[in-house]
């Protein structure tokens, strides 16, 4: 006979996010940092915010991914901020990044034990002045008992 018990609360949404200070380096290229995702847990969503306005010195695009181990893009393929070149971008814009099914919160499977996620922010240009540019980053996990 199948034992069961009631009404124990379920998953929860959790979030963890940081900083990035002088996101864009000085000339075209990659900043890289590291996030920690919790034990027991699935992907549930990317946002990043652009805290600051951009102003790039050529028409570019910025984009960013991440990977369970540095350079990756196993975990957040590879997603342009804007559908096309820009060399403005203005502040507090919200971007939205689904996983990749395999560790998605929807089919993939959940991490047993505490990982490092490994993201790369690049540009295709310099931007007009050194250290431009504060980037928000948070993930979204689901987190099971």
């Amino acid at each position: 006979m199948a034992t069961f018990r009631h009404e124990v609360p379920g998953s929860i949404l959790g979030s963890k996010r940081l900083i990035v200070t002088d996101a864009l380096p000085s000339a075209a290229g990659a900043t890289t940092f590291t996030m920690s995702q919790p034990k027991n847990s699935c992907i549930h969503a990317l946002y990043v915010r652009n805290i600051d306005a951009i102003e790039l010195a050529v028409s570019s695009n910025i984009a960013i991914k991440a990977g369970d181990a540095p350079g990756e893009a196993d975990v957040f393929a590879s997603a342009n901020f804007q559908s096309s070149n820009f060399t403005t971008l203005g502040a507090n814009k919200v971007y939205y990044k689904a996983p990749v099914a395999a560790v998605s919160d929807n089919g993939g499977e959940m991490v047993t034990d505490e990982r490092d996620l490994h993201f790369t922010l690049t540009t295709t240009q310099a931007p007009a002045t050194d250290g431009n540019g504060r980037f928000e980053i948070t993930v979204v996990y689901r987190i099971f008992d």
